[in-house]
């Protein structure tokens, strides 16, 4: 429903939560017609959903040939047998004659697999940076004239998406901050918001599998730091925001 009033469309959805669009339409008909779409309307509560909605309509189904097994494929299953040793077992030693499809939609109805939640986070102008640095290859360097690891360390504006990116032949806490302070005096260091504040780019989190690190890198005494978040697992920082 929060999706659906934020004007989302029902691909994207249903796409995202693992389900028909078939079905994100009825929702959307059915909050048309409740009138909760409009953003000062009040949202239904879960027994005014219910009621709407009506009971579950189970749909016709034929039962598996592996159903008679359940307890034998449950407690292989907790074994940590493989879908194939499982299907030969059943085979060999329970008599089962079905086809080993039948097997892995069985195992699947009793593991189905959990779709990936995301959630979109929304900033303002100047409030967040995303930053990534990582191995490209090796590259040629001319001061040297020998052919280096080299590294890309990107940043990049959460509202406007505007980004910076610079290759780098090591990933020394010294060039990561460097980067950082060059990133920043490349957007101008600053922006203001729309209430006329100042919004300074202020420090990065560095972190790792066993320690993590704070760097300040304001230059303006009149500024305060806040934190910012890491994404995990992939380690991607976000350089956090201060208002002065």
């Amino acid at each position: 429903m929060y999706r659906l009033r934020q004007g989302e469309t029902d691909r994207r959805i249903a796409r995202d939560l693992g389900m028909s669009r078939h079905t994100v339409s009825k929702y959307r008909q059915l909050a048309e017609e409740g009138g909760y779409l409009g953003n000062a309307a009040a949202l239904p509560t879960e027994k005014e959903l219910l009621a709407r909605l009506g009971p579950d309509k189970a749909p016709p189904r034929t039962e598996s040939t592996v159903a008679p097994y359940v307890e034998v494929v449950e407690r292989l299953l907790s074994e940590g047998v493989e879908m194939a040793a499982m299907f030969a077992r059943l085979r060999d030693d329970h008599g089962y004659r079905g086809s080993y499809s039948s097997v892995r939609r069985f195992i699947h109805q009793l593991q189905p697999n959990k779709p990936e939640v995301s959630t979109r986070v929304h900033s303002g102008p100047g409030e967040e940076a995303q930053v990534d640095f990582g191995p490209v290859g090796k590259l040629l360097d001319a001061t040297e004239g020998v052919l280096k690891a080299s590294y890309a360390f990107v940043m990049t504006l959460c509202f406007s998406r505007h980004q910076y990116a610079e290759l780098v032949f090591d990933q020394k806490i010294s060039t990561w901050i460097g980067c950082h302070r060059r990133a920043f005096e490349t957007f101008g260091g600053y922006m203001r918001n729309g209430q006329g504040r100042v919004l300074g780019l202020l420090w990065v989190s560095v972190s790792s599998d066993v320690t993590s690190r704070r760097f300040d890198l304001s230059t303006s005494p009149s500024t305060s730091t806040i934190r910012c978040r890491t994404l995990l697992p992939e380690g991607l920082s976000c350089s956090g925001a201060s208002r002065s």
